[in-house]
Formats: structure tokens, sequence, C-alpha cells
């Protein structure tokens, strides 16, 4: 909630659109994968990749979050919608014993 009230600020004093300074999405985003990632240096690893991957593609309906969705919304909401799908990666991942 900080984390979005904070982007939104950012965004309004630059005007600018998910300006790059701002990390804090992908910060939040990074630990929703982190929850259910093995405690293991291969774990982290991996919930690293699966969030960048996401992250990176922007399959639907990240990309659209990404181009549609202004202000703070669209700043948190992408990058939460990556971490979810890495979220879900994760957890098939550990069901199966992958990592």
């Amino acid at each position: 909630i900080i984390g979005w009230w904070a982007a939104g600020e950012f965004v309004k004093a630059l005007n600018a659109q998910d300006p790059p300074e701002i990390v804090v999405d992908e910060v939040v985003s990074q630990w929703l994968v982190l929850m259910i990632a093995p405690l293991t240096w291969w774990g982290y690893l991996a919930a690293f990749l699966i969030f960048r991957v996401f992250d990176t593609a922007k399959p639907w309906p990240i990309g659209w979050i990404d181009r549609n969705v202004d202000g703070a919304a669209g700043v948190m909401l992408d990058d939460f919608t990556a971490g979810a799908y890495a979220f879900a990666t994760m957890a098939l991942l550990v069901w199966i014993g992958v990592v």
C-alpha cells in the first residue's frame, strides 16, 4: 500500500508513466515469488529467473496492463501480475519436486 502511494506520488511529480527509477513494484512482486521458493540458493535463483521471464515477456494480461493502465496502478499491477504468474509457476515446480 505504501509502495502504491509512493509510486503514485513519483509518477505525478515526474509526469511520467512507469519511470525506471521506481523499483518498489519489482521488489514487492519478487518477494511474492520468494514466499513459496525453497530456502536454498537454487530455490531463490529459480524464483528470481521465473519472475524475470514473466516480467520481461509480459504475457497476457501483463502486457495489456503495462500498455493501458496509468498511474500508480499501472506501475504496480503489471509487475504484481507477473509475480502472481511466477508464484503459480514456482508452486507447480515445488509441487512436482523440480525445485
